[in-house]
């Protein structure tokens, strides 16, 4: 296997990761709240996640346009 394949493709995957950092905080954030919300109940915490997809799904309805 050719080392300057490899360097690409770590150098490829670390451009894409680099571009989306701020959508992956992003549902890293939105984790750690449903997370917490489940910690209270798991009624709460099923409408959290309802609530957090729902967002997701408005984010992603107005970045394709």
């Amino acid at each position: 296997m050719n080392i300057n394949k490899v360097i690409g493709v770590l150098t490829k995957v670390g451009l894409f990761l680099m571009a989306n950092l701020i959508a992956i905080l992003y549902l890293i954030g939105n984790g750690i709240i449903v997370y917490g919300f489940y910690r209270i109940n798991v009624t709460t915490g099923t409408f959290a996640l309802g609530v957090s997809i729902l967002l997701i799904s408005l984010v992603l309805a107005k970045e394709r346009g």
